[in-house]
């Protein structure tokens, strides 16, 4: 997916996109945002790819019991 903000200001909007492993596109008119919004995203970048220490947690998917009609109408 591609997050184009025609407004990019200081690149929250494509730095959100890449934060959540998304392309991102932004125009600004000012130089000095646009220069300091492509920090951000150089930023947001190089830390796509650092583990924080949740993912380095051994992590167990928990889902719902799944039940059958019989179930369901026991607990109603």
């Amino acid at each position: 997916d591609v997050v184009y903000d025609p407004f990019g200001g200081l690149m929250t909007v494509p730095y959100m996109a890449i934060k959540l492993g998304r392309y991102g596109l932004g125009v600004e008119l000012n130089s000095r945002y646009f220069a300091d919004g492509v920090r951000y995203c150089a930023e947001a970048e190089k830390q796509k790819d650092v583990p924080s220490l949740f993912d380095l947690l051994p992590f167990e998917r928990h889902e719902p019991p799944v039940l059958t009609v019989a179930e369901k109408e026991h607990v109603r």
